[in-house]
């Protein structure tokens, strides 16, 4: 395969990528692999997984792995602040995969990263850490948090932009150990009062987001009611809150959010009607959805996805073959192909 092909692979996220460096790896492949190991390449992040581990497999199947790791956590070590976007996020996700592996260096590396810019990415540093070292990393985490917010206030500044902790540092915990050890543990470090940590665990009490994840659900709503939510502009609701709804919906109304929905071609209203059926099983004819699934709105394209992968039928797994072989949405396609043989 010609280089320029190999390139073309990793950048829509090909099996063949792997397959070519694994049965004849050639050393004029080090810059499309390093090129796509430094830019983040998938289509939708919100949706997405990050390619790390796709990338790391193909960089150990090269047995040039000397070469691409040094030249990773260099280029990691040496990021600017206001580089902190989806690219850096996946190299903080390669240099994980070397320090999983025992390499005390990488793991040297994202501390280090994290501890010259705490809120790099939105902290995803912090929540590469505690995936890394659990309960000790958490800890580690706060520490350095809180040191901080006890100097410097509240704010963390990464280039132009401004950051705040937020509660997805337990979460990540949670992730990690489990809900009930991550309780125990939060309990323990309140009991040893250590400063920095408990300015970190009273700002999360202060400022956390789960006080709104635990308001008592809205009554059941009639079909008319959700529609009229539905259309303002802008939305008073959010994309779970239709999900929600859906679930709890009768036949006969889901049929109405299927009607009004064929209709509609707002990008913003699409995603909302569309959203009803994340979770609930579509009850008329699928086939629309397929176009919609490739609408040039990348956003009301993932939607239209997830409501297909609650549908069980042949063109489903046609459809997502299809899309695989020319390259649309990849990795959320192959997910939809797993669904249609059940």
């Amino acid at each position: 395969m010609p280089t320029a092909d190999f390139a073309h692979a990793l950048h829509i996220g090909l099996g063949r990528a792997f397959l070519l460096v694994k049965r004849n790896y050639d050393t004029s492949y080090r810059d499309p692999l390093l090129n796509a190991c430094f830019h983040d390449f998938i289509f939708d992040g919100y949706v997405e997984d990050s390619r790390a581990p796709y990338l790391f497999e193909i960089i150990q199947a090269t047995n040039d792995i000397d070469f691409y790791r040094e030249a990773i956590l260099t280029r990691l070590s040496q990021l600017p602040a206001a580089d902190g976007g989806n690219d850096s996020y996946q190299m903080y996700n390669l240099v994980a995969c070397f320090a999983r592996q025992g390499d005390i260096e990488a793991r040297e590396v994202l501390l280090n990263k994290f501890r010259s810019i705490p809120g790099f990415s939105d902290f995803a540093l912090a929540k590469i850490i505690i995936d890394l070292d659990g309960a000790e990393g958490f800890c580690w985490v706060l520490a350095e948090l809180g040191a901080h917010l006890l100097t410097q206030g509240e704010e963390f500044v990464v280039g132009e932009d401004t950051y705040e902790i937020d509660d997805y540092l337990v979460f990540a915990l949670e992730q990690k150990i489990g809900k009930i050890e991550a309780a125990k543990l939060i309990e323990q470090l309140r009991r040893e009062n250590n400063p920095p940590v408990i300015a970190v665990l009273d700002y999360l009490d202060q400022h956390s987001r789960s006080a709104h994840r635990q308001r008592e659900p809205d009554p059941q709503l009639s079909y008319s009611e959700v529609k009229q939510l539905l259309q303002m502009q802008p939305s008073r609701r959010g994309l779970a809150f239709y999900a929600a709804w859906g679930r709890q919906a009768s036949t006969d109304e889901l049929h109405q959010a299927v009607e009004d929905l064929i209709a509609e071609t707002n990008v913003e209203r699409l995603r909302r009607y569309l959203a009803i059926f994340r979770n609930t099983p579509f009850p008329l004819n699928h086939t629309f959805l397929f176009d919609l699934a490739r609408h040039s709105n990348r956003f009301v394209a993932v939607s239209a996805i997830n409501a297909l992968e609650n549908v069980i039928h042949p063109d489903v797994h046609e459809f997502a073959l299809n899309n695989i072989e020319h390259g649309w949405m990849v990795g959320r396609m192959v997910t939809l192909l797993k669904g249609a043989y059940h």
